[in-house]
């Protein structure tokens, strides 16, 4: 389940809680330093924590059982305590499903000390495929919501790929009532051409969060849901990100970069999705 580079002479931790549907990671040298460059990749170690039951042959019950949001944040819970001495530091990344459950880990695993969210949302999925539909779609969703909900531990029926217990799980606030809870710093990047997550309702809920905590936004204007094509301007923001609880210990010398091709906050919602193409 779990991708681990560790030095025991390093005390500081990335973890990543990947997507959906995450092929298995190793959590080598290689992917770290794509996640936040390579003068941080050497003096951190390193925890993917991957999906159960993934196979070359398609999906096993077993990887489709960790869709379930409980037990997902359940089976980082348990890779992080199993993996990490109690005494080093974590942060916390997650990314698309990932960034929907960090939050909760994030509050209920106090060795985090910063954590940060790519291409999540904040509001319960089947709220979002409702505000993601066309006008003229809407009747369509709402029955298949209905049967969802009347049906809520169904694994065997499923609908826009996921069974209904999978969007049962997530059909709550969750993710936003942790991150309201939380004390630490957060960095949430958000792509402006993101059509999987609710980016209006997300952004909405970080900005108000981003006033009364310590917590970022960053909009990445010509970014999607998949950060690949944005790899370097994501890789920036992480870097200069962790750098602030790091300087003194690593004695490195890293700059934030330039906001080349972000939108700054505070920016209207609906001006900022309306003029992306």
């Amino acid at each position: 389940m779990a991708g681990v580079r560790a030095n025991p002479g390093l005390k500081h931790w990335v973890v990543l809680l990947p997507e959906s549907g995450a092929d298995f990671m190793e959590a080598s040298q290689f992917e770290l330093a794509r996640l936040v460059g390579t003068d941080l990749s050497s003096k951190l170690n390193f925890l993917i924590v991957n999906k159960t039951g993934l196979s070359p042959i398609g999906r096993s019950s077993e990887f489709e059982r960790s869709f379930r949001r409980d037990l997902r944040v359940q089976d980082a819970l348990d890779a992080i305590e199993q993996t990490i001495p109690s005494t080093d530091k974590i942060y916390l990344i997650g990314y698309s499903e990932g960034a929907y459950i960090a939050p909760e880990v994030a509050l209920l695993e106090k060795r985090v000390g910063a954590m940060a969210l790519l291409a999540g949302g904040t509001r319960s999925w089947l709220e979002e495929e409702l505000s993601l539909t066309p006008a003229a779609q809407k009747h369509h969703v709402l029955k298949a919501i209905e049967k969802i909900r009347r049906d809520p531990n169904n694994t065997k029926k499923c609908w826009r790929g996921f069974s209904y217990a999978t969007w049962s799980s997530y059909d709550n606030r969750r993710t936003l009532d942790c991150l309201s809870q939380l004390t630490i710093p957060v960095l949430a990047v958000v792509g402006a051409r993101d059509h999987l997550v609710d980016t209006v309702c997300a952004l909405d809920d970080l900005w108000s969060l981003e006033d009364n905590g310590d917590l970022e936004v960053e909009v990445l204007a010509k970014c999607g849901h998949f950060v690949d094509s944005n790899r370097s301007a994501v890789r920036e923001l992480l870097k200069a990100f962790w750098f602030r609880f790091t300087e003194r210990e690593f004695e490195v010398q890293l700059h934030k970069p330039a906001p080349i091709g972000l939108i700054p906050a505070p920016v209207s919602i609906t001006e900022t999705l309306t003029h992306v193409e």
